[in-house]
């Protein structure tokens, strides 16, 4: 599982989006991953682990 901090940059499908500070108690709202298609927190069933932890790293991704 992969850690990001608050500015640093993410690709998804080619397209690049950049990690920014989760504000207290609103959760993924803000986020443009937030679908259960694109969301990156959620785990794989083929394998049993999730690619990375936005949660736990307080972070949410914005486009660039």
């Amino acid at each position: 599982m992969k850690h990001y901090k608050p500015g640093q940059f993410y690709v998804k499908d080619e397209v690049l989006y950049r990690a920014k500070r989760r504000e207290p108690g609103l959760g993924c709202k803000g986020c443009v991953l937030d679908s259960l298609i694109a969301c990156p927190n959620i785990v794989d069933s083929r394998n049993g682990i999730r690619p990375l932890d936005c949660t736990g790293d307080d972070i949410i991704f914005v486009k660039v």
